[in-house]
């Protein structure tokens, strides 16, 4: 922990896709692309919690079997094309707010899938 404060890492996994379909389950050396983001914020020395916001179930049992936690699925309002990242975060923390009070959040984004932390 940094000066007593939990680091947890937050990763945003939507079902509709414009340009992929379904990306964040596309596979890439065997394993679907969600993976890649969660595994490496789950090494990092620094992170202690690693979230998944996702509107989709199929999303949220991969995420969990990969030791992401996956406390809700995100509303429809929060996973449409015009939805903004910032509204989604600011949603998902919302919804959070007693679980992570003083705590540093860090956003990863998942199509970073060669992160090293």
């Amino acid at each position: 922990m940094i000066k007593k404060k939990k680091i947890i890492s937050i990763i945003l996994a939507r079902a509709g896709s414009k340009g992929l379909k379904n990306k964040n389950l596309a596979k890439l050396d065997g394993k679907p692309l969600i993976y890649y983001p969660i595994e490496a914020a789950l090494k990092s020395k620094y992170i202690e919690e690693v979230f998944v916001s996702t509107d989709s179930k199929l999303i949220k049992k991969i995420a969990e079997k990969y030791g992401a936690k996956v406390p809700f699925l995100r509303k429809k309002k929060y996973a449409q094309d015009n939805t903004t990242t910032e509204e989604t975060l600011v949603n998902f923390v919302q919804n959070l707010k007693k679980k992570i009070l003083k705590q540093i959040l860090l956003f990863i984004f998942k199509q970073r899938i060669f992160l090293e932390t």
